[in-house]
């Protein structure tokens, strides 16, 4: 679960963040930005039960049951531009992400802290 929910929010982070540079036309991210620091919690809850139909599968068949779909997207992409931001070594930030061969790390050493 969280290798796919870090890996679809790396790929909206290059797009928004450093190839477009337009993190404002993300709405999965405005989205989780309403609520993060609830669905932070709701997300370790369910990280640890593998429970990821609310992040990623659920949004396409009933359009998440009223929450905006594909939460998971922006919080992949909030971890992800938290490792990124808190590197000292940007291209090797940025190869680590693309690699992507250890999720908890790259999690843990992103110090992502919700607001």
């Amino acid at each position: 679960m969280l290798d796919l929910i870090l890996r679809e929010g790396a790929a909206d982070f290059i797009t928004y963040y450093l190839v477009r540079k337009n993190e404002s036309d993300f709405i999965k991210l405005k989205n989780y930005e309403k609520d993060e620091i609830a669905l932070w919690k709701r997300f370790q809850k369910d990280l640890e039960n593998q429970e990821k139909d609310f992040w990623l599968i659920v949004s396409f068949k009933d359009n998440n049951k009223g929450n905006p779909i594909q939460l998971g997207y922006a919080l992949g992409y909030k971890i992800v531009k938290s490792y990124y931001i808190n590197a000292d070594d940007k291209s090797k930030a940025l190869a680590e992400i693309l690699k992507m061969e250890n999720p908890e790390q790259l999690m843990l050493l992103s110090n992502y802290k919700p607001k």
